[in-house]
């Protein structure tokens, strides 16, 4: 009998054993919080992403809307240019990504009373699907101008800003 218990004992730790092994292996859940411009296969999907809810605004060729740094009409500022004519290279990673799935917040992002034509894609895109976008037009800019954008996601140390 001592020797089917620690049989039972073995085998049951064994398989215990197994199953810790097994989940703590398993991939976690994938956060996207950063830009991957070099992810080839983010940037494929940011690609068709882009193209079915962002051309229509920003150009299929990331070239944004004539006369986009003055109000229209509708006092309104259109569609700015995502490729490097544009502004988008000038933010970190957090700030694109907060601006596509929040939207501009007037008071928070631009000053009170501030008011745009862009959707807030949070309820429509998952987190993947904006950071892919983003990395898809990250992807399109010069080496320079992803190496400046990198540098804007590097929390500023006190002895640099001196």
């Amino acid at each position: 009998m001592n020797i089917s218990r620690t049989r039972l004992f073995l085998v049951t730790s064994c398989l215990f054993g197994t199953v810790f092994i097994f989940i703590g292996c398993t991939p976690k859940h994938q956060v996207y919080d950063h830009l991957e411009a070099s992810n080839t296969e983010l940037v494929s999907l940011g690609k068709k992403t882009y193209e079915k809810n962002c051309a229509s605004c920003h150009g299929i060729h990331l070239e944004g809307q004539p006369n986009w740094k003055e109000l229209g009409p509708d006092r309104r500022l259109p569609a700015p240019p995502h490729d490097e004519s544009g502004h988008t290279w000038h933010h970190p990673d957090s700030y694109l990504i907060h601006v596509v799935k929040e939207g501009i917040i007037a008071g928070v992002d631009k000053p009170l009373g501030y008011e745009n034509n862009m959707p807030v894609f949070g309820t429509l895109l998952s987190d993947k699907e904006i950071v892919a976008t983003l990395s898809y037009i990250k992807s399109t800019w010069s080496p320079d101008y992803q190496e400046w954008q990198e540098n804007t996601n590097k929390p500023v140390k006190k002895s640099d800003s001196k």
